[in-house]
């Protein structure tokens, strides 16, 4: 469906399907290396170590993480076109992502739009394929990254999506089931779309422990990405685990427990995907 709205210019706007996923949080136990005495932040070159991981693994993983846009009461994302090219927005920062849907309500009362969650998987992929996806990290995310990598030359005004990670820190995944909890053996290195809780997660093991010297790296998912496909980082992608917001984990699970009843009506997924959380 093709609709028309009028502002200093008119916008095409293009409605597309896509699946939103339901989502449950897990929480995760940290188990960091150690080592030297201070906690600094800086921008890491990583060095080409790695195993590639194939494409679609990758974007598999990737779509458990999710993403969130603004869709209409058929769960059609909503896409903006400029310059003959249709853009869907997806936002990593819910609450950025409900600042702009209100903004868009006042605007086109009569398309009755809502937020919905999409796998970044997916959202990553429209963006690799032919550039129909922006990908836009929260402003305090966006401002970090900034700092951090004040010597790159990633773009993050152009729709870089930031990402952030520790090689030093590892962490457990704890799951909890009726009541009991089990630490399983499989460690991983975390690589945060939130950097909060980056930050949270490096004070809370050097809490741990005071002697540790943890440096918090960041870089863009789509050049993060690239490293993992070609096998160009200095850990293996089958142990680097993406981690979605809390904030994002504590919405999905607000929204699935709001819509379980209209899961067949509305197109999403019965299934669940398990997010990794603190």
């Amino acid at each position: 469906m093709l609709l028309v709205a009028r502002q200093q210019h008119v916008l095409m706007l293009l409605l597309l399907l896509y699946t939103a996923r339901q989502v449950c949080a897990a929480t995760v136990a940290y188990r960091p290396c150690m080592s030297g005495s201070a906690l600094r932040c800086r921008h890491v070159h990583m060095a080409s170590l790695s195993a590639p991981m194939p494409l679609s693994v990758l974007v598999s993983t990737l779509d458990e993480l999710p993403m969130f846009t603004m869709v209409n009461p058929q769960s059609e994302v909503l896409q903006f076109s400029q310059q003959d090219k249709s853009i869907a927005l997806f936002f990593s920062d819910v609450d950025l992502a409900q600042e702009q849907l209100e903004v868009a309500q006042k605007k086109y009362p009569e398309l009755s739009l809502r937020l919905a969650a999409v796998g970044l998987g997916a959202a990553y992929s429209q963006w690799k394929e032919d550039q129909t996806a922006l990908l836009v990290g929260g402003e305090s995310d966006l401002e970090a990254a900034r700092k951090i990598c004040v010597d790159s030359d990633i773009d993050w005004d152009s729709g870089a999506l930031p990402v952030f990670s520790c090689f030093k820190l590892r962490l457990s995944r704890r799951m909890e089931s009726e009541g009991e909890t089990r630490i399983l053996d499989e460690q991983f290195m975390p690589v945060f779309l939130s950097y909060d809780d980056a930050m949270l997660a490096v004070t809370n093991a050097q809490q741990q422990n005071e002697d540790i010297t943890l440096e918090l790296d960041c870089t863009s998912l789509q050049m993060l990405a690239e490293k993992m496909v070609k096998g160009e980082t200095a850990e293996e992608p089958q142990r680097m685990q993406f981690v979605a917001p809390r904030k994002s984990i504590r919405h999905c699970a607000m929204m699935a427990s709001m819509e379980s009843t209209q899961a067949g009506s509305d197109g999403l997924a019965t299934g669940q995907s398990i997010f990794p959380g603190f």
